[in-house]
């Protein structure tokens, strides 16, 4: 084989390489983004776990300061269309607590929507 023959060859195998390189490192990258998204979903999912465990906890015991039960808020935590719910005292109690009715409002559809997440 002669030297020209040789530069020719290198000059014809250079493209593939680089190509050939380029696929390696777009296939890293897309590892790597599934290693990462893989990571990051694991912390959502962590923080989410935690939220909602101290919101129950926050709930749980706002509702046992005003009913000073823990059986009664357990079942109103459980049931949200038990007769607690409709109690005047309580809800009366629950409002002065939270401020306003928009408050009281806020409270109740947010316990509407855990109950319903909790359930699925």
């Amino acid at each position: 084989m002669s030297g020209i023959e040789v530069i020719g060859l290198i000059i014809g195998i250079i493209p593939l390489l680089v190509t050939t390189i380029d696929q390696c490192q777009q296939g890293y990258e897309f590892l790597d983004e599934r290693i990462h998204f893989g990571r990051e979903f694991s912390e959502f999912s962590r923080t989410v776990k935690l939220q909602r465990v101290l919101l129950n906890r926050l709930i749980r015991r706002t509702l046992v300061s005003v009913t000073e039960s823990e059986e009664t808020s357990d079942r109103m935590l459980e049931n949200l269309g038990c007769d607690e719910w409709r109690d005047q005292a309580i809800t009366e109690k629950l409002r002065n607590m939270l401020s306003s009715d928009e408050e009281y409002e806020t409270f109740y559809e947010l316990l509407q929507s855990v109950h319903r997440q909790l359930d699925k």
